[in-house]
């Protein structure tokens, strides 16, 4: 008498699920008539194996590569046989990618990485010093996220995002955003010296402050300092000035803060020329017109220090009436609406029946 025994029923309705958290696999079946056991391999694309064997219905891999299509292989056992396997395919989390940079271009981020298989899209999200978050998202292995806040340093990371679960948190790449612009520019002229000082408020994580004066008449002046103070003395006369201060942080890279103007004192009036009418006892003068000059004060004094001024906005003017015989001191003061230039141009002139020597 001989027994035979049937081999067990191949395994049905398999199905597989993948836990987001843990990033293993799940894999489960329906249980088979004949079965005793079961034997459930994984096999990877990369050529990785891993094994379960259970009484059960169900088994759990927790050694799963990322980013590797697995078929997974299902067989019912008994003492003696085996049933017809059955094959299906799973797809595990996506790798986090590899390789990430990112550049700081004024307050964005330009972030690039490495593909990573298995990846619908992928979700780049940088966090700053001041907890404050931003993150762009693309299919491509690059993005730029916008609107980062100065003077932070941000920490960027990339996820890969797959069919169903997101990748592991992979390394992060560290940036450095662009300089907060400083506060206000105040700024003072000496009218003496024609000094510019200009003040800002000090800025949060501050190396240094780049500073540029430019002129109307196309002078530059340009320098850095650590003070958030700084005197110009080579400024030209009579210019409007735009001041600008650049915040540097950990390169040469920020905001400039908002352009102040400023003018400096008038120039001295140049060529101041006398001319004296013998017959009439009075002088005609004249001078160049003075750069930033909006008033022309003019004065006369005699040997005895009694003085004559008046204001006029001509090149041009002329005394009267002159005491004969006296030596007399013409001034021309170059003004605008702050300062009053303290050297004037000066001419002398010898009232007279002669010819004077007029000297300028």
């Amino acid at each position: 008498m001989f027994l035979y025994f049937a081999a067990p029923c191949a395994p049905e309705g398999i199905y597989t699920s993948l836990n987001c958290d843990t990033k293993s696999t799940s894999v489960a079946w329906e249980e088979s008539d004949g079965a005793m056991w079961y034997i459930t391999t994984a096999e990877g694309q990369d050529g990785h194996i891993s094994l379960c064997n259970t009484t059960g219905t169900s088994c759990e891999f927790m050694d799963l590569h990322c980013s590797q299509t697995y078929s997974l292989t299902v067989t019912a056992m008994d003492s003696y046989c085996q049933s017809i396997s059955v094959v299906i395919e799973t797809d595990p989390a996506p790798c986090p990618p590899q390789n990430v940079h990112a550049d700081s271009v004024a307050l964005t981020a330009s972030v690039t990485w490495e593909m990573s298989n298995l990846t619908v899209w992928y979700a780049a999200t940088a966090e700053g010093s001041d907890g404050h978050t931003a993150t762009c998202t693309t299919s491509e292995t690059n993005c730029v996220i916008p609107d980062l806040h100065c003077s932070q340093t941000y920490s960027i990371s990339v996820l890969a995002i797959g069919e169903t679960c997101s990748s592991l948190q992979g390394s992060s790449y560290e940036i450095h955003t662009a300089s907060c612009a400083p506060g206000e520019i105040i700024t003072n002229v000496d009218c003496t010296s024609n000094k510019v000082v200009a003040s800002w408020g000090r800025t949060v994580g501050a190396i240094s402050y780049d500073v540029t004066a430019e002129g109307s008449d196309g002078h530059t002046h340009s320098d850095n300092t650590t003070d958030t103070r700084y005197e110009m003395l080579d400024l030209h006369c009579g210019q409007s000035y735009n001041i600008t201060v650049t915040t540097l942080r950990y390169s040469r890279d920020g905001i400039s803060s908002t352009s102040a103007q400023i003018q400096t004192a008038p120039c001295i009036p140049e060529n101041l020329t006398a001319e004296l009418n013998c017959d009439m006892n009075t002088v005609s003068f004249w001078w160049d017109e003075a750069d930033g000059a909006k008033l022309y004060i003019v004065t006369l004094r005699d040997s005895q220090r009694e003085t004559t001024s008046y204001n006029t906005s001509d090149t041009r003017a002329q005394t009267q009436e002159l005491q004969c015989g006296e030596y007399y001191t013409i001034s021309v003061l170059a003004t605008d609406d702050i300062c009053r230039r303290p050297q004037p141009a000066v001419v002398n002139v010898h009232a007279g029946k002669t010819p004077p020597h007029a000297i300028s």
